[in-house]
């Protein structure tokens, strides 16, 4: 089970289109990042699994106009204007430029959404969603 990770996104240049089978969630204080990886792990969730967006990489990779990553995504990100998509990735990116965090965790099963929405609002996490075939709201 491999995952995007930042440092994928960084070396190839690659957009997240859509997170698909993953639970997005905003953390306010980038100093708990390794806390909410570690209880993370812990749960069960492997290293491949946990992608973390910070900084200008985490905006580079989320690109919610698709402008800096060619036609293809821009296109994609033109037809999300109509999808709760565009307004999450534009909240997620705005989370980052405001120096937050956004930790997105691969999650097959509905059963993990639970504890990674436990350990990311532990953490003063929100915004908090699982995005598979539709979009749920776990902490609005």
């Amino acid at each position: 089970m491999r995952t995007q990770t930042i440092e994928r996104h960084r070396s190839s240049g690659r957009a997240i289109s859509y997170p698909m089978h993953r639970v997005l969630g905003i953390i306010p204080n980038p100093a708990d990042i390794e806390d909410v990886q570690a209880e993370l792990r812990t749960a069960g969730f492997a290293e491949q699994a946990l992608c973390v967006l910070c900084g200008e990489e985490g905006c580079c990779c989320l690109d919610p106009e698709g402008d800096r990553h060619g036609p293809l995504l821009h296109t994609l990100r033109w037809w999300q204007h109509f999808t709760p998509e565009y307004e999450h990735f534009a909240r997620y990116e705005q989370a980052v430029r405001d120096g937050q965090c956004v930790v997105a965790v691969r999650a097959y099963h509905h059963l993990d959404w639970e504890p990674i929405q436990q350990i990311l609002t532990r953490h003063g996490g929100h915004f908090i969603h699982f995005y598979g075939l539709a979009i749920h709201d776990l902490v609005p």
